[in-house]
């Protein structure tokens, strides 16, 4: 008997199936030291702007810094222009626009819990606390503390329309509790 044919072999791809993998392919688009002082603890899009927000652990306190990106006329619709709402993006510029000085040092943070107009920040601490952050007026607007060790992760929804109710929150601490808020 005759040894059936390999059909293994790996089929070319159409140049649809080509094109589609290339679009998905990372790309560097900007990068910023912020300096050996600060390790970021979390990183995140400020919605509907081309804004970042960094929870910084710094030796003895915590910052949030507040990056924003360089905008450029000539490049059209990335698919991270769109997620962030701006216009358009310029590869390879971040600016810091501020420092917010906290006594607390930053765990993790979400803004899914408030409304795209206010893009308030809740943060989850290291030493279990959770507070809340206008970042246009640089100041706490509320914080209460709970957990008894670091919140290692939060997450948020809802609450933007009376028949949604109000806004929640659930976090998960080192203890092993998890609790909606």
């Amino acid at each position: 008997m005759q040894a059936a044919p390999n059909n293994n072999k790996p089929k070319k791809k159409r140049k649809e199936e080509q094109t589609a993998v290339e679009t998905e392919k990372l790309h560097l688009f900007c990068k910023s030291e912020l300096g050996s002082k600060c390790t970021p603890s979390d990183v995140l899009f400020v919605p509907q702007s081309s804004r970042i927000a960094v929870l910084c652990r710094e030796e003895n306190s915590g910052s949030i810094r507040v990056l924003k990106f360089d905008v450029d006329e000539s490049n059209t619709g990335t698919l991270l222009t769109r997620v962030l709402g701006c216009s358009k993006l310029k590869s390879g510029k971040l600016t810091l626009l501020r420092t917010i000085n906290c006594n607390a040092i930053g765990r993790c943070g979400t803004f899914d819990a408030s409304s795209l107009a206010e893009r308030f920040l809740v943060v989850g601490e290291f030493t279990g606390g959770l507070s809340v952050w206008d970042l246009e007026a640089n100041r706490k607007v509320y914080e209460v503390a709970f957990h008894s060790e670091i919140i290692n992760s939060i997450d948020g929804c809802g609450g933007f329309n009376v028949d949604r109710g109000p806004a929640e929150l659930v976090t998960g601490c080192r203890d092993g509790s998890v609790c909606v808020w």
